[in-house]
């Protein structure tokens, strides 16, 4: 475990970390997860191992996610100041690589129980076909070993939470008041599009 850790760790500050030309975002960091590198300058990037599974078994392989979620916001740090200053990666290190889509249904199976609890889940693998945000041809989740990574909900995930009500509803909770006209910034202005037409279009559904 100790040498797949290590690993996991040189992947995520060697490309996680890393500005990468493919990334395409309109402005700001191309770092492929922005969220990555304070959170190992802050000692709060977690690993942990989910070794009981060993094979492509979708709900045990639910179960593990879903306990993750309370373990997650009982690391430290915790509170409304700790979005961009933890993050937890739980390795399937005897998952096979044949056997590791299976975390591509869990993670759309769990995406509701996630998002509720205002956590985002993302899965990896060697051959995930997840692609990024604005560039489609750009296979964004690719790592050495199947895992699940799981972070806080931050301003920029409207890009992933606008395609379901439910979804929008949590986000827009934590984030609605950052995209009043008087609030915006660069760190919202470019993300403003998305987040009206969600806000137009589930209010429409509402009424």
């Amino acid at each position: 475990m100790l040498k797949i850790g290590t690993d996991v760790l040189a992947w995520s500050n060697a490309y996680l970390a890393q500005e990468n030309e493919h990334i395409n975002r309109p402005k700001g960091s191309q770092v492929v997860c922005p969220f990555v590198k304070p959170t190992i300058d802050n000692n709060t990037y977690y690993i942990t191992f989910a070794s009981e599974i060993t094979n492509g078994n979708i709900k045990e392989i639910e179960k593990i996610a879903i306990q993750h979620i309370k373990e997650f916001k009982d690391l430290i740090p915790n509170g409304d100041n700790s979005v961009y200053k933890k993050g937890l990666l739980v390795v399937f290190d005897k998952l096979s690589e044949k056997d590791a889509y299976a975390l591509d249904e869990v993670h759309e199976n769990v995406k509701d129980q996630f998002v509720a609890n205002g956590l985002m889940l993302g899965q990896f693998h060697a051959n995930c076909d997840e692609r990024g945000a604005y560039n489609p041809d750009f296979k964004v989740s690719i790592a050495p070993y199947p895992l699940f990574a799981i972070r806080s909900l931050a301003v920029h995930d409207v890009l992933f939470l606008k395609q379901k009500r439910e979804w929008f509803e949590t986000f827009d909770k934590l984030y609605g008041d950052r995209f009043k006209k008087e609030k915006l910034d660069e760190n919202t202005s470019y993300l403003e599009e998305f987040y009206l037409n969600a806000k137009a279009k589930y209010s429409k559904a509402i009424s």
